[in-house]
């Protein structure tokens, strides 16, 4: 609210005005509002310049505009939900590796204010019901006419344990209240879907959660680790694991190798069918110690297990999604990797700028961004020079290492890629899961 004597903004709480002293229980009928007629019976009558002679800018008052406003005078009005327009742009679906990797459910809160005065001391309330955590609050000290107030990328406080202990999938309800002098203008309550704790919830603007499911340092990688040396040494190339130290791609690819034959006669995983069109909605994973422990795992599982081996030893795997199946490949040079990361960088850098001139065209151009970014990778690819291709479910048959590859690229000459998740890439924002 404003002083009636001053025209400073104070708070609704106070009595007396901080600026001026006045006593702001007492009403003033000699002042002109906006929709309030003065003692004079006159809307738009010129304020009386004994009272005030500056505006709240420090400028003195002018004529008033071709609406009756006189420049410096607060505007009253009793905001109603026709003077608000308030948008909640959010994912449809939320879990736990949604908020491991650090994405914001709520996208974009746009609160517009219609009407043609200030619209001050709003409180913006959002929280997911019933249980899942504390609300979101914010107040909106003032918002122009014919403006928008606008917050993007909002975290709400919400419960690890209780994402954690979700099962399966639960119901749940997004709910935004926005209350303005006491009472509320605005609540809206949509239906969400909160999924299992360690379901992957598939969506090309947010693929990379899937490496929050890459777990290099579960016991079922440890297991393979063990055995890999040995298989590493019979492949003619010594013991050690050392990365990309050699610079040399033969001894990449056999490392890869020697953790495929690991894979494929010493833990005996069988392939399993995933749920129907896992593509379109996303899947539960198994953790790599479920794997080891039942003996089988689908497509997605066995890519993420392989490629957490591969981490594992230093090495920087990467996921490939495309229609029906979910396979893996590998980085054979290290400063291959970092220059397409540094390019990659510039081409984000680029499009964020372009976001931010246009919020109508943001969402078009990130998604174009995004296919550039898919039709780069599938460059790379075809090249046969720096990423190596590997089918993700080969080793559960007797189909060699070579196969694999062949077989990886196969499927890559067949079908357009859906999503690439650069696990080395995308680590320092999406952390391995706590799936205990």
């Amino acid at each position: 609210m404003f002083c009636k004597n001053c025209n400073q903004t104070v708070s609704i709480l106070e009595d007396v005005c901080p600026h001026c002293n006045h006593d702001l229980r007492k009403v003033d009928v000699s002042r002109t509002y906006v929709g309030r007629t003065s003692s004079q019976g006159s809307s738009s009558a010129a304020p009386d310049a004994s009272a005030i002679s500056v505006s709240r800018d420090g400028k003195p008052f002018g004529q008033a505009d071709q609406e009756g406003h006189w420049p410096g005078i607060a505007v009253f009005q009793d905001v109603s939900m026709a003077d608000v327009k308030v948008e909640v742009f959010h994912w449809k679906k939320l879990n736990w590796s949604l908020i491991n990797c650090q994405v914001p459910f709520i996208q974009k809160l746009k609160i517009t204010n219609n009407s043609k005065a200030n619209i001050t001391d709003l409180i913006v309330r959002i929280k997911i019901a019933p249980d899942y955590g504390d609300s979101w609050e914010q107040t909106v000290k003032s918002i122009p006419p014919k403006q928008p107030h606008v917050v993007e990328g909002i975290n709400l406080p919400l419960s690890r344990e209780r994402l954690l202990a979700v099962k399966e999938a639960e119901q749940a309800f997004l709910k935004t209240q926005v209350n303005a002098q006491g009472r509320d203008i605005d609540l809206k309550t949509e239906p969400i879907e909160v999924l299992a704790y360690n379901e992957w919830y598939f969506n090309p603007f947010i693929s990379e959660s899937l490496a929050g499911f890459i777990l290099p340092n579960s016991n079922a990688v440890n297991e393979v680790i063990m055995h890999a040396a040995e298989a590493l040494a019979e492949l003619g190339l010594g013991t050690a694991f050392d990365g990309y130290q050699s610079n040399d791609a033969g001894k990449i690819i056999g490392m890869a190798n020697a953790l495929y034959l690991v894979l494929q006669n010493e833990l005996g995983i069988k392939y399993i069918n995933p749920p129907t069109s896992f593509e379109a909605t996303g899947q539960k994973i198994l953790k790599h110690d479920d794997i080891l422990k039942i003996g089988h795992g689908t497509c997605l599982d066995l890519a993420l297990f392989y490629a957490a081996c591969l981490e594992r030893v230093g090495l920087h795997p990467l996921i490939f999604i495309v229609s029906g199946h979910a396979f893996l490949g590998i980085w054979l040079n290290d400063e291959a990797f970092c220059a397409f990361q540094e390019r990659e960088q510039k081409y984000y850098d680029k499009v964020r700028k372009k976001m931010a001139k246009s919020e109508f065209s943001a969402q078009e151009k990130y998604k174009e961004y995004i296919l550039e970014k898919l039709e780069r990778y599938a460059r790379v690819i075809a090249q046969g020079e720096f990423i190596l291709p590997l089918n993700s479910t080969t080793f559960t048959t007797d189909g060699d290492f070579d196969i694999c590859g062949k077989e990886a690229m196969i499927i890559f000459a067949k079908h357009d890629l859906m999503a690439v998740v650069d696990i080395s890439a995308v680590r320092d924002r999406v952390r391995p899961l706590p799936l205990q």
